[in-house]
């Protein structure tokens, strides 16, 4: 709700009710006005192909976090992958790879993508390099972009939800304070306002949070609470 009713200002109890009520109003339009608007992002995302997905949403970091979930580091340490740069590959046959680069995001690694080291009691390692270590990161982007698209897709499909208020409660304390003279000014504009049988002419209200120590000093005569109940009607 907008901040202007529960600033530490006096006001009249007619003008208080009335902001209390229409700012209720207005958070209830805003919030539908922003489903509705996350509703029409929804749908123009799903409308984009795989590549121009993954360039506007998936930055570097989340496709990074999709590399360390699939590929995890055969040391076991979470910020490293076994298909960095350095890492060994090993493959033979067609379905016995290790890391299982194909089967987890389709891309068959070629002999650009690897090279062979020496170590120092000469045996020979092949490894995944700077070039191999590219390819599987734009594999993983493009896997991670269309299984995106296919959950967006899938709530579309099935009717994307909206959240209403239908009903609800509004409850505020505050204090009162009855003033009892008014300037000739002010005269013509408040003598409806006039309380029967007391002889006061206005009523003003102060919000207040009975948590705050504010509580202990207040100089007002009556300590109060408001309550409004309110239905929403969505013709």
């Amino acid at each position: 709700m907008a901040t202007s009713i529960v600033k530490a200002v006096e006001l009249d109890f007619a003008e208080f009710a009335s902001t209390l009520i229409s700012e209720t109003l207005q958070a209830v339009i805003t919030s539908m006005l922003t489903q509705e608007k996350q509703v029409a992002e929804l749908e123009q995302q799903v409308l984009l192909s795989t590549e121009q997905y993954a360039k506007e949403n998936l930055s570097d970091e989340l496709v990074r976090e999709e590399i360390l979930r699939l590929f995890p580091s055969n040391s076991g340490r979470e910020d490293q992958s076994s298909v960095d740069i350095g890492e060994p590959y090993t493959k033979s046959g067609d379905n016995d790879e290790f890391p299982m680069i194909n089967n987890k995001v389709g891309y068959t690694i070629t002999p650009q993508d690897l090279d062979t080291i020496t170590t120092n009691n000469k045996f020979s390692q092949t490894v995944i390099n700077q070039t191999g270590y590219g390819h599987i990161y734009a594999a993983v982007r493009l896997t991670l972009a269309a299984q995106h698209l296919a959950v967006f897709r899938q709530i579309i499909k099935r009717g994307i939800p909206r959240v209403y208020v239908t009903e609800g409660h509004i409850k505020s304390k505050l204090t009162l304070r009855f003033e009892d003279k008014i300037s000739t000014n002010s005269m013509s504009q408040i003598t409806d306002s006039k309380i029967p049988r007391l002889g006061l002419h206005r009523i003003f209200v102060q919000p207040i949070s009975a948590a705050k120590p504010e509580i202990l000093t207040l100089n007002a005569d009556i300590l109060s609470e408001i309550e409004v109940t309110f239905k929403t009607v969505i013709p």
